[in-house]
């Protein structure tokens, strides 16, 4: 293209993920597994960032459990309510919120997408471990309200029996 730059330094750029067909899959997931959600952890070049695409059906709540550290979630799809401190806040498609520093919890109003991103900064800070750009991951996590459990998917790498910490 005449007059484009090219980026020339040694940072690797990640491949570009496609909320929306992972949305798609997702929620088809949640709605064929007995735990109604499914979730797939995005691949990342970035050492310290974890982002997690979590679909739940609606009716649907992650309970209560503690704040992951420094986090925000955006709605991709859906409406859901996150709570804190007996305050609930509406969240709808397109909008982001941090996560309350403390106890909270998620309900899915109705099929929802969300997506979870979590600074970690453990992980910049042990280079033992492995790096989170080698592929998506499966991701375990505090168990939801739904008592029905579902087993994970090694094909789609997703995890539809848990749920992630927000």
């Amino acid at each position: 293209m005449p007059g484009a730059q090219r980026h020339t330094d040694d940072t690797d750029v990640g491949e570009a993920v496609d909320l929306d067909a992972l949305a798609d899959r997702l929620t088809a997931e949640a709605g064929g597994h007995r735990a109604q959600r499914a979730a797939q952890t995005l691949p990342h070049p970035v050492d310290g960032l974890r982002q997690t695409v979590i679909a739940l059906v609606r009716g649907q709540e992650l309970a209560a459990h503690e704040s992951p550290g420094p986090a925000s979630l955006q709605v991709l799809r859906g409406t859901v309510q996150l709570v804190s401190d007996g305050r609930s806040e509406t969240l709808r498609a397109a909008q982001i919120s941090p996560i309350p520093d403390r106890r909270h919890s998620l309900h899915a109003d109705e099929d929802s997408v969300v997506l979870l991103s979590v600074a970690a900064p453990q992980r910049a800070a042990d280079p033992r471990r492995s790096r989170p750009d080698q592929g998506s991951s499966s991701t375990t996590f505090p168990s939801m309200s739904s008592s029905a459990s579902a087993p994970e998917s090694s094909a789609s790498r997703t995890t539809a029996a848990a749920s992630p910490p927000l």
